[in-house]
């Protein structure tokens, strides 16, 4: 925190309350960072889940998705991204456009809810993405399990590449849904980024 907000910064982030150089917890942090449009579609519904969390329906009111004993605190897997997020947004205080980094802009050819059978080969494709800096960028698809309603094993073909393609898998039944992230890293410091998210719904 020393190091990307309280020094050399500005005199705002200079004010910012630290304990020993250290963040303090803070509760409000999550409600503000799903008004940040990361293209994780979050607003759209407290399952979906995003640098805010995840939220799950219980007892009728809808609560955050904490720690288990097989999984970690659901705003966690963010953690490094919007951390990032933050250093750079300081930078901006004090920097150049030119000089600060900005993160890329992931862009999907076609739609991002999709129908699809059992055992279909969707195609999805983010080659149009670019970054705003002239950054190179770095791709990465991932099954984000616990957002959707189908939580079995998921074949993802060159989920390293711009181009990746999905395996629907023969056990999905009718209904169920599969969140596949599209995720893009600049290669700066710090390194920034943003997603898209595509919904596939198993139909007949």
């Amino acid at each position: 925190m020393t190091a990307n907000i309280l020094e050399g910064h500005g005199p705002l982030c200079q004010m910012y309350e630290a304990k020993a150089g250290r963040f303090r917890s803070e509760g409000d942090s999550p409600a503000f960072l799903h008004v940040i449009n990361t293209g994780l579609r979050s607003s759209e519904h407290p399952s979906f889940g995003g640098w805010g969390g995840r939220f799950a329906f219980s007892n009728g009111v809808w609560k955050s998705v904490d720690k288990t004993d097989s999984s970690p605190h659901s705003i966690l897997r963010w953690a490094d991204a919007f951390q990032n997020d933050w250093a750079a947004r300081a930078d901006w205080c004090v920097q150049s456009t030119e000089r600060a980094n900005h993160p890329p802009q992931v862009v999907l050819t076609g739609d991002v809810d999709l129908e699809a059978r059992a055992g279909d080969h969707l195609r999805l494709d983010a080659q149009q993405s670019r970054d705003p800096d002239g950054d190179t960028l770095a791709f990465r698809w991932w099954h984000y399990v616990e957002a959707g309603t189908f939580s079995g094993n998921l074949r993802i073909d060159h989920d390293n590449q711009a181009e990746a393609t999905i395996a629907v898998p023969s056990a999905a039944k009718t209904g169920d849904t599969i969140h596949i992230v599209c995720q893009v890293n600049d290669q700066q410091s710090p390194p920034l980024t943003h997603y898209q998210r595509v919904i596939i719904t198993v139909v007949k």
